[in-house]
């Protein structure tokens, strides 16, 4: 089997050959890009485990860095359709094996994959065990988090009347204020203001009573 492999990691198997490679939606093996055509070229089988690739109509086909109209491809090489690169890799068919080394192969892989599920096995367990652990702190941290708000919530309660007091007493002073307590210059302002608005009263008045005379 082989497989197409972009620098991203991405994976395009080719099944069976012949094999059309296009963006259109009847190519064996569709590569969507804006610079590969519906059937930009075409993979067969090579000779002695290579594949051979043939430019189609007006794709453009690069090998080895260079344009190529056709060329024979090995395990490794670089290929370009359009601008799309990729990496050709050979993959071996599933469950083939070497038949006089089975059984010792057999019994190494049964080894190895029993090593690997106790290991899987083990990282499970220490993963379930420290997200249990996580969860525990976590709901400790969370529940000393909300003693603490609720210690705290008398004294805030307690500051915020303080607050609300003093503003209503604050208030109260402003309107019954005694203008003899007040400095010498705030009860000039105050005075002079007092006159102003009384002048202003009566000009209005006089004003009127023109109009109305």
């Amino acid at each position: 089997m082989w497989v197409l492999m972009t620098a991203r990691g991405q994976q395009l198997g080719i099944a069976s050959l012949p094999a059309v490679l296009g963006s259109g939606p009847d190519a064996d093996v569709r590569v969507p890009h804006e610079s590969v055509i519906a059937q930009h070229a075409r993979l067969s089988e090579g000779s002695a485990g290579t594949l051979r690739i043939e430019a189609l109509g007006e794709g453009v086909v690069g090998v080895g860095g260079r344009k190529v109209e056709r060329s024979l491809l090995r395990d490794g090489d670089e290929l370009i359709l359009g601008r799309v690169k990729f990496t050709l890799c050979a993959r071996p068919a599933p469950g083939a094996a070497s038949g006089g080394a089975s059984g010792g192969a057999s019994g190494g892989a049964s080894g190895a994959a029993s090593s690997t599920a106790s290991r899987m096995a083990s990282a499970a367990a220490a993963g379930t065990v420290a997200g249990t652990t996580s969860l525990r702190e976590g709901r400790e941290g969370r529940g000393g988090a909300a003693a603490a708000r609720e210690s705290e919530a008398p004294a805030l309660t307690q500051r915020r009347r303080e607050l609300q007091f003093r503003k209503v007493e604050a208030r109260r002073g402003l309107l019954n204020a005694d203008l003899s307590q007040l400095p010498t210059g705030q009860r000039l302002a105050v005075t002079l203001g007092v006159l102003l608005i009384a002048a202003a009263l009566m000009a209005g008045v006089a004003w009127l009573v023109g109009l109305i005379g």
